[in-house]
């Protein structure tokens, strides 16, 4: 629990910052960051912080939307402690133990979605359950959706990595990554269909969408902006060996590109880089989500080596889904570990947290899941998911659900 006794005193240290709350009988809105928690004047306690103008505190930049979510009504003039924290529960389902990582989260009329690399002997990992709105409800892995395997792939590395789901008329188009023995066993990005629902089954194209024969396409994610349809993902190149994260328009039905591929991000901070491939440039960049929400393209990614405690994940605004875009997270990562990332309050503890993707769930609010190690800094264990409501206040701050 947050101990929110201290409200009414003008000044407070908390978490190594010293803020000072200058007490009047009216105030519309003020807002101040302190850690992780934010004092607005006129706000409940589950309220997302809002404003009109733009700071930055660690490194990390975030805009203090005017378009804030619903505000609960508060006595004038005295301060009150927003939390991100909604309830007490974990900020995981309970089948967070599963192994399932690079999760992509879909809505369909079935319920609530989720599919991921390769797990088992699965060649798509895919849980569903009856409801996205309760997310502590079980849900129940389900056979492979994609039972015939892609020609292009290699047969002796078969998994499949990251895959995305996204609805075009009434048929469910897939893109995911694998490794074509065509091309040199480089990672190249395929597309497979189902005409009879979200969970299958898919049937894979003959050929990949993306391929080069000397550097990686991976984790593929579609995004719709302004009727049109387009696709970001990972892609290396001589300059970017590790990767950057590009996008590019697609056609209507979401099979083929239009125009020319553009570069969003490419790596730039210390968190970013995973020392050990400092001869192959500053990375790895790679798992970006870009979702519209609020009248904002917002875009995650995952950066640094995925299978140690360092791999994290950074948020950047773009004026539209070919950019320009601006990372948020500078000096420090967006979403780490679960008790320094200073974006988070959960009662769950999780190292190396990647692999994000934004949804909507029909309620109106925009929610993350993504994959961790769940531990305090081991990473033997399988990368489980996790998901939180993005509070578009400063910093986008992951509220536990």
């Amino acid at each position: 629990m947050i101990d929110s006794s201290w409200r009414d005193t003008p000044r407070r240290f908390c978490t190594s910052k010293y803020i000072e709350v200058v007490m009047k009988s009216s105030c519309s809105r003020a807002l101040l960051l302190c850690g992780l928690f934010c004092v607005s004047c006129d706000s409940g306690p589950d309220d997302d912080a809002s404003s009109g103008s733009e700071t930055e505190t660690d490194g990390l930049t975030g805009a203090l939307d005017a378009d804030s979510e619903a505000d609960s009504a508060a006595e004038p003039g005295s301060p009150v402690l927003v939390a991100p924290q909604e309830s007490a529960s974990p900020g995981y389902p309970a089948w967070a133990d599963h192994d399932l990582p690079d999760p992509f989260a879909i809505v369909a009329s079935n319920g609530y979605n989720v599919f991921g690399t390769t797990c088992g002997l699965s060649r798509i990992c895919y849980y569903q359950g009856a409801t996205a709105k309760t997310y502590n409800a079980q849900l129940t892995q389900k056979p492979n959706p994609m039972p015939t395997a892609p020609p292009w792939v290699n047969t002796q590395d078969w998994a499949l990595w990251a895959p995305s789901v996204v609805k075009v008329g009434s048929t469910y188009v897939m893109y995911f990554a694998g490794t074509s023995w065509a091309n040199n066993n480089a990672k190249c990005i395929g597309l497979a269909k189902s005409f009879d629902g979200v969970d299958g089954p898919y049937q894979p194209e003959p050929k990949p969408l993306v391929c080069d024969s000397t550097y990686w396409n991976i984790d593929p994610s579609p995004v719709v902006s302004g009727g049109k349809r387009y696709l970001v993902w990972r892609s290396d190149d001589a300059a970017h060996v590790t990767g950057k994260i590009v996008a590019q328009e697609m056609n209507a039905t979401g099979t083929g590109f239009v125009g020319s591929r553009v570069t969003l991000l490419t790596g730039a901070y210390a968190w970013e880089d995973d020392a050990a491939n400092a001869s192959k440039g500053l990375g790895p960049l790679e798992n970006p989500s870009m979702h519209v929400f609020g009248g904002k393209h917002i875009l995650v990614y995952s950066a640094n080596n995925w299978k140690t405690a360092n791999y994290a994940m950074g948020i950047a605004t773009c004026s539209g889904p070919l950019g320009p875009c601006t990372k948020n997270a500078t000096t420090q990562p967006w979403l780490n570990k679960s008790w320094t990332s200073p974006f988070i309050e959960t009662t769950s503890t999780f190292v190396g947290a990647g692999g994000g993707e934004l949804f909507e769930n029909g309620d109106g609010k925009l929610y993350l899941v993504f994959h961790a190690y769940h531990s305090t800094g081991s990473t033997a264990g399988p990368r489980v998911p996790w998901v939180y409501r993005v509070a578009l206040g400063f910093g986008y701050n992951l509220v536990q659900i």
